[in-house]
């Protein structure tokens, strides 16, 4: 059995997934209308954006596992972003911010490149774009103020990683 401590809350892969549906469906529509014969390929894209979006969207409202707290580090187990183990000394900080009724916790590492090597391609690229614009590499929300926030505290406090703060 695992010592392992799971932190929930709904994943913010699904609700970029989520976006990117749409935009497809836009211009899927936009194409398949705007052509003087009704362009098929397009009204079939459209079909298509239309149904990954309905999966899309009620995945991201879904209560996940996101990270599981260890002794050797964090377990990114987010199901649209599993990353994997980042251990304790890859960690530099954590904030934990509130910004509607969920709390956010995100980190950030000391070398983000060195934890993508690890990823397969598709992964690796993905987050490459979004770690170059922001400076903490996972961010996920919380479903409630918790003991899930005085978890990753206490564990990430153990390890000497500073922690940033910012509850209404």
């Amino acid at each position: 059995m695992s010592n392992d401590t799971p932190v929930y809350g709904f994943s913010r892969g699904y609700h970029v997934l989520t976006v990117v549906t749409i935009l497809g469906l836009v211009v899927s529509i936009t194409l398949a209308f705007q052509s003087s014969p009704f362009n098929k390929v397009a009204g079939v894209g459209a079909l298509a954006f239309a149904g990954l979006f309905g999966y899309s969207f009620g995945r991201s409202r879904r209560r996940h596992v996101l990270f599981t707290i260890g002794p050797q580090g964090l377990d990114f187990v987010d199901p649209a972003v599993p990353v994997g183990l980042v251990r304790w000394d890859e960690v530099r900080t954590v904030r934990i911010f509130a910004t509607t009724a969920h709390p956010v916790v995100a980190f950030a590492l000391r070398d983000p490149a060195d934890v993508r090597k690890r990823l397969p391609l598709l992964l690796r690229v993905t987050v490459g774009i979004v770690w170059t614009f922001h400076e903490y590499a996972f961010s996920f929300q919380l479903d409630s103020l918790d003991d899930q926030v005085a978890s990753i505290s206490s564990a990430v406090g153990k390890h000497g990683i500073p922690v940033v703060t910012e509850l209404a």
